[in-house]
């Protein structure tokens, strides 16, 4: 990867950990290489690479592969959530994404209305 791919896969590292979503090792690895075939490189990465990676960029070295554990998921906290949605809305003016396009979803899919296919 050239210093701007790497620079820009740590930069969506560091985002998904604000997220609470840190990524895994193979999460990183796949984002990696969508990166790569974005630019015409589809050569496979070796084996070693998101140890390798790890240790170029020591910023995302405590984030990525950790798990949350169940006290910080469940944790709702006035300044959490306060920070949450800030994050949120520098996220959506930078995105240029408007509020009618935002749907009410979880894990579990949209929760606007409940539909069936008959």
């Amino acid at each position: 990867m050239t210093p701007e791919q790497e620079h820009f896969l740590v930069e969506w590292i560091l985002e998904e950990d604000l997220r609470a979503q840190p990524p895994s090792h193979p999460r990183v690895r796949e984002m990696a290489t969508r990166i790569l075939r974005m630019n015409g490189d589809n050569e496979p990465l070796g084996q070693l690479w998101v140890p390798h990676f790890i240790t170029r960029n020591p910023r995302v070295a405590s984030v990525i592969g950790r798990s949350i554990e169940s006290t910080r998921t469940t944790a709702a906290q006035y300044k959490t959530i306060r920070a949450f949605l800030e994050l949120f809305e520098r996220t959506r003016i930078e995105l240029g994404i408007q509020y009618e396009d935002i749907w009410n979803m979880d894990e579990t899919g949209v929760a606007l209305g409940v539909c069936t296919n008959a």
